[in-house]
């Protein structure tokens, strides 16, 4: 059983449906899906360089105050238009591809999507692979019981190696039944953050690669066979390289990931949810693993809620 999943953030879904709209659609757009593509290939371009860690230095972006602030000119990145023609090539043979929300022409890119899908493996339950809640506990646990070493990609990735030593990560529910079982072995690999046009290397594919790198040396050296990205990492792409060239599950869980394993960065005024083992949690984010730029791009927005 190897799983190939998908959850498509709000970013990328739009992306997705632009790249559909001018490069895969038969014929010319009406009006409705010129405008469509028109406003929001430049909000979500934005956005994705903003908080999405893609990042190209050949361009000087240092003078935006705030990523809406970039010029429409970064659309014009070679590194961006491969990055769209790469992530539509990614989303193809999922077992799971969820969608933030049920947007236009979805059914169109889905039924475009479901010749190429992965069967939905019968020992993980009934799941209609294109529609339900991400965020759903049951599901997450028979995906995590079905395998025993797994991988962290995250920014946050200590937080993960915490969770599994202490084993509160399988003490998080006041229901029982939905606490995982726990995996065998666990480590996690540090992505760095790349947002605001940010990064280590001089562009996205650059880290990509390197990472993917580092990746595949962990997996191949301890017998991983199931890799868990959180947001923050390239998470789309990263899954259809870890299948396609190591052949093991990988799952995009983005912002629910670290919530699986009981990492929620509350905000000061939101309560502990009564469902948790409030003791079991971590629940604000230590700063030395906190992104600098908080005036641009608030972390716990992305991480938290």
């Amino acid at each position: 059983m190897i799983l190939k999943i998908h959850r498509l953030g709000h970013t990328e879904a739009h992306l997705l449906i632009v790249y559909y709209l001018k490069h895969v659609f038969p014929g010319p757009l009406d009006e409705e899906r010129q405008q469509f593509v028109n406003r929001n290939g430049t909000v979500f371009t934005k956005w994705l360089w903003g908080t999405g860690g893609f990042y190209d230095k050949s361009f000087d972006l240092s003078g935006a105050s705030t990523f809406s602030d970039y010029p429409d000119t970064i659309q014009q990145s070679p590194h961006f238009q491969r990055y769209l023609a790469e992530l539509w090539r990614a989303v193809h043979e999922s077992s799971y591809c969820q969608w933030f929300m049920n947007y236009p022409y979805l059914n169109e890119i889905t039924a475009l999507l479901e010749p190429t899908r992965r069967p939905w493996p019968e020992e993980l339950g009934s799941m209609d692979p294109y529609n339900g809640l991400w965020w759903n506990v049951n599901l997450s646990k028979r995906i995590f019981d079905a395998h025993k070493r797994c991988l962290i990609v995250s920014p946050f990735a200590p937080l993960f190696e915490e969770q599994f030593k202490s084993g509160r990560y399988t003490q998080l529910w006041k229901n029982p039944c939905d606490n995982m079982n726990g995996f065998e072995h666990l480590l996690a690999v540090q992505f760095p953050f790349c947002f605001v046009n940010n990064g280590p290397d001089a562009n996205f594919w650059e880290t990509l690669d390197r990472m993917f790198a580092e990746i595949q040396d962990v997996c191949r050296r301890e017998n991983i066979d199931l890799v868990c990205l959180s947001c923050g990492c390239y998470g789309h792409i990263l899954v259809d390289r870890i299948v396609s060239h190591l052949n093991i599950s990988a799952v995009y869980f983005g912002s629910a990931l670290p919530k699986h394993f009981g990492i929620d960065f509350l905000p000061p005024h939101k309560e502990i949810p009564t469902t948790y083992v409030a003791e079991n949690w971590i629940l604000s984010c230590p700063p030395e693993l906190q992104f600098e730029r908080r005036d641009v791009c608030d972390i716990q927005r992305y991480f938290g809620r």
